[in-house]
């Protein structure tokens, strides 16, 4: 996953646009990508008329190669308008131009604006940050507008306000070295994988909970979103399934708890321990979790399930 804690750090304001793009804009590209499994193309061209083309900055993309959003970084003292995005939208893509601080939105049309994402002191909002990240982390416009208020045909521009903080240097006076973007499987994908192998085990809720400690931002997201709810139930349903052909323990023939409503039934019960122990800033490591996992949940549904048989 990430390979910094980006979240944490203090930010010096910087006039130049890569800077936004390379310190604010592309770490919460990555945590939504890192979630949707979209692919970010830079400088994605489009055709605009007989031997003209124009490209965006960042173009976030399915398997089919088509994009979803179209992304615009502009300097942190730059006043936003919806019109430094909306020519790239020639398809329904959702458009996104931020200055670092402002994100402002354009669906269908309309637009919303989300921000300032840092402080006074230049520390990150979270709030701001993961409403953001839950908007890009949605494909079609409908669950996008869903994840946001404050839609509106209507526009005023945004800037940062505070502008005494922009950290000034002459041209030249610095060079700074970006690492190439390391590429991140789906988040999504490295989960439900965890979950292929036996979950009724010590060993293995170790795993999950060691996983959601090391991506605990993403986990946040993911399982505390009003925007990921169908995505939750995606990843419950893989859960249940796949703990259902792993575990033939509770395939208990006379039992009066059928496997499949045994399964779903520890799937979302560990999700929402996840999401408890996250909200409470992880009190407790991943190996005590795990054993309360095993205690509470897997071992009591299958008490329960191999209980019951016979009951009628």
């Amino acid at each position: 996953m990430m390979a910094r804690n980006w979240r944490s750090e203090q930010f010096r304001r910087q006039p130049a646009e890569r800077w936004v793009m390379y310190r604010l804009v592309m770490p919460i590209v990555d945590e939504a990508c890192a979630l949707n499994g979209l692919e970010p193309y830079f400088e994605y061209f489009r055709p605009n008329g007989p031997n003209r083309r124009l490209s965006v900055d960042i173009a976030l993309i399915d398997g089919n190669e088509r994009p979803i959003w179209m992304i615009e970084a502009k300097k942190i003292t730059r006043t936003l308008n919806p019109g430094f995005v909306t020519p790239y939208l020639t398809r329904r893509e959702m458009g996104v131009v931020s200055n670092g601080e402002y994100w402002v939105f354009c669906i269908d049309g309309e637009t919303t604006t989300v921000g300032p994402i840092l402080d006074v002191e230049g520390y990150i909002i979270p709030t701001e940050v993961d409403r953001i990240v839950s908007t890009l982390f949605q494909v079609t416009p409908g669950d996008a507008k869903a994840a946001l208020n404050g839609w509106k045909t209507g526009w005023s521009g945004y800037s940062i306000e505070n502008k005494k903080n922009i950290w000034q240097l002459g041209k030249g006076t610095v060079e700074r070295v970006f690492a190439e973007k390391m590429k991140t499987d789906s988040l999504l994908g490295e989960i439900e994988g965890l979950t292929r192998e036996p979950t009724l085990q010590d060993a293995e809720g170790y795993l999950i909970f060691k996983h959601a400690q090391e991506n605990s931002t993403l986990y946040r997201i993911l399982l505390g979103s009003q925007g990921t709810l169908e995505v939750r139930k995606w990843l419950q349903d893989r859960m249940a399934a796949n703990t259902l052909r792993t575990c033939p323990s509770l395939h208990q023939p006379n039992s009066l708890i059928p496997p499949q409503v045994a399964v779903h039934h520890i799937a979302g019960s560990l999700l929402l321990l996840i999401e408890w122990w996250l909200n409470q800033a992880m009190p407790y490591p991943p190996h005590q979790m795990a054993k309360i996992y095993e205690r509470l949940i897997a071992n009591a549904t299958l008490n329960a399930v191999q209980g019951e048989a016979g009951v009628e």
